[in-house]
């Protein structure tokens, strides 16, 4: 007979499998803070899930750019770190997603069609945080919740 060991029924679920990688996590780095409070919010979205576990790599800073290849000894191509899109910085998932040229635009742009002041909080929590958070009732921010899914996931 097959058991889960991680769960008191002894049934492998979700939330227990999601619990014990947590628990793993301090080893390698456990998010806190605003990070910790933003991934717990990432998932109550009305977003694909494939969506969802992509912004939810993001917000750990676990997707595959240049600077996160680098740092796990990957080769890369002779164009080193930096950005593919506009070759300034270090490709990091905040310079990738928030602060290249090619994509601050877009930000600016789903700023101005809600009808906000644009302004872009440092780091990925923050951002998301500040973005998600402006809105007034439940359905309003789960609204913002998938907006903010979609510019991630369209760039």
């Amino acid at each position: 007979m097959w058991s889960w060991t991680h769960s008191f029924n002894g049934r492998c679920s979700v939330k227990s499998a999601y619990t014990t990688l947590f628990k793993g996590l301090p080893d390698t780095g456990a998010p806190e803070g605003e990070v910790l409070q933003a991934i717990s919010r990432v998932w109550k979205s009305w977003a694909p899930s494939k969506v969802i576990i992509f912004s939810w790599q993001l917000l750990l800073d676990r997707i595959p750019s240049r600077s996160n290849l680098f740092r796990r000894g990957v080769p890369l191509p002779v164009g080193g770190v930096g950005c593919v899109f506009c070759d300034a910085l270090s490709e990091s998932s905040v310079h990738l997603f928030f602060s290249c040229p090619q994509f601050f635009l877009m930000w600016y742009q789903v700023s101005k069609w809600l009808g906000w002041e644009f302004s872009m909080p440092q780091g990925l929590a923050r951002q998301f945080q500040a973005f998600t958070g402006l809105g007034v009732g439940k359905r309003f921010r789960l609204g913002l919740l998938l907006v903010w899914h979609d510019v991630i996931w369209t760039i």
